[in-house]
């Protein structure tokens, strides 16, 4: 079996990581006497996939929402009709 790493070779580990970015985070750990006060977490990247991902998704709803709203009024005005349908 495995031997699992403890709290404190996680924390080491982490440390030992080169990090760099641009956003900085600080957050404070408690009830630790071995681990620094305030310890900074640097973020690099944004998800590109993400925004990607999210431009599509805005990009269909605003397609959706502007064919429903010319439908509606399309239909509102009796320029098409469709039977069974009445406005």
């Amino acid at each position: 079996m495995a031997k699992r790493k403890t709290r404190q070779q996680k924390i080491a580990s982490d440390q030992r990581r080169p990090i760099s970015g641009e956003n900085t985070f600080v957050f404070s750990l408690a009830n630790s006497s071995k681990i620094p006060q305030k310890t900074i977490i640097k973020t690099t990247t944004m998800y590109p996939y993400l925004i990607k991902d999210l431009t599509k998704t805005a990009i269909l709803t605003a397609i959706i929402v502007t064919f429903q709203l010319s439908l509606f009024f399309l239909l509102k005005s009796h320029i098409i009709r469709i039977p069974g349908l009445g406005y």
